[in-house]
């Protein structure tokens, strides 16, 4: 077993780029806030209410990629590549079947899941939030994707090329927005459809920037075609056994926020969109401890690949105290 591949400088080169990640992605909605705030408070508030949605189908695509990243790395601690190499494959292939089946209803029954999360609203709320779910649900196959290809590198160890992705996301998005919110450089002022379009965009541009790597670089989520599309139930149990407990936990933690903003919406638009600038904080609080978490799962991943548990307890206990060795 390499000792070297777990050493402090390892930690820390994976930990540092997911923790910029994780505020990276928090950024997006930031700056859609922010932007989007010239537009009016029914604006920010029917944002509001679609980012809380989105947070919940967020989890569901990062607990999937969790999985996968979990038992990718299992295989890769093993030394077993062909099993990573398919554990991997159909991890991309059930992250595009998930965001496709999640964009469907998102698509087809937006008003209704309106309705359902957060009841009677007021009709220009509502407006803004069907437009922004409509256009930005669009880009949810390749969010998925985006969450299975980040995974696949965390899993060898390299963290740095979906910061990297995020980077790109990031200033796509604030650009699109300056361009397509408030009309510049001779683009037309699209308002909220603007900063739903710039968002859908810098999704996909993130998805396709990370996916296309991961294949150029040959890494275990190269598998054929042929490989990408045959079903292994196998994979997807495994999957699933792993990735639950990290999905109920994230889904108690985004329902309590949802219930919270519920209540403040009901005081109103300005109060809903006072609750958006709260929600950001507390997500940015959150930032360290998500990017911790997801270097833990490929590190431990590692060690039990390797049949080492002691040293997998061990890392257990590194993580959840940072102490040195």
């Amino acid at each position: 077993m390499e000792n070297r591949l777990f050493s402090n400088k390892r930690l820390l080169k994976l930990i540092v780029p997911l923790v910029i990640e994780q505020g990276l992605t928090i950024l997006v909605g930031m700056a859609d806030g922010v932007m989007v705030s010239s537009v009016g408070e029914a604006a920010i508030s029917g944002v509001s209410l679609v980012d809380m949605i989105a947070a919940v189908i967020l989890v569901l695509f990062a607990a999937l990629a969790t999985g996968g990243a979990v038992i990718t790395s299992q295989y890769l601690g093993a030394r077993n590549m062909e099993k990573a190499r398919r554990s991997a494959g159909q991890l991309i292939l059930m992250a595009a079947s998930l965001g496709v089946l999640i964009m469907i209803p998102c698509l087809i029954f937006s008003e209704q899941l309106l309705m359902l999360c957060f009841g009677a609203i007021e009709a220009d709320v509502k407006a803004a939030g069907l437009t922004y779910m409509r256009i930005t649900a669009l880009s949810f196959p390749f969010l998925a994707l985006y969450n299975a290809g980040a995974a696949i590198y965390r899993s060898v160890g390299n963290s740095k090329v979906s910061m990297q992705a995020s980077m790109l996301m990031n200033i796509i998005n604030v650009v699109g927005n300056a361009l397509l919110i408030f009309g510049l450089c001779g683009f037309p002022a699209l308002g909220l459809d603007g900063a739903a379009i710039a968002t859908a965009i810098a999704r996909t541009v993130e998805c396709l920037f990370l996916v296309v790597i991961v294949y150029k670089k040959q890494l275990p989520g190269a598998a054929t075609l042929r490989e990408l599309f045959a079903f292994d139930r196998s994979f997807v149990k495994k999957y699933i056994k792993t990735a639950w407990p990290v999905l109920l936990n994230e889904i108690l933690w985004s329902t309590g926020i949802s219930l919270y903003s519920v209540a403040y919406g009901l005081l109103g638009t300005a109060a809903l969109a006072a609750v958006q600038i709260s929600n950001t904080a507390i997500q940015l609080s959150t930032v360290f401890t998500r990017g911790l978490s997801n270097a833990c799962g490929i590190f431990i991943g590692r060690t039990v690949g390797a049949g080492d548990r002691e040293k997998a307890i061990d890392y257990g206990y590194r993580f959840s105290l940072l102490l040195p060795t």
